[in-house]
């Protein structure tokens, strides 16, 4: 079981998102594509989610660590950016 962190920010209208394991250094958003809306990047958050991390691991995002990863997107979809 590892614990990886996501960050979300809104930049010049773009939507960006860092997804790391935790202890390892914070990549900067900002750095990654940005996306014109909310949907487009959770889309994109799943697949590297999918992707990258096992059943059991688990995701912080705003100092809450989420196992259940549609709570997870649902509080993304209702967070303030």
């Amino acid at each position: 079981m590892a614990s990886y962190k996501v960050d979300i920010i809104s930049k010049f209208a773009k939507y960006h998102y860092s997804l790391w394991k935790a202890g390892e250094l914070k990549p900067d958003p900002a750095n990654k594509k940005g996306f014109p809306t909310l949907e487009e990047l959770l889309i994109d958050l799943r697949k590297s989610v999918d992707k990258t991390l096992a059943v059991d691991d688990t995701v912080t995002f705003r100092g809450v660590a989420f196992l259940d990863r549609a709570e997870l997107f649902g509080e993304i979809k209702r967070a303030d950016f």
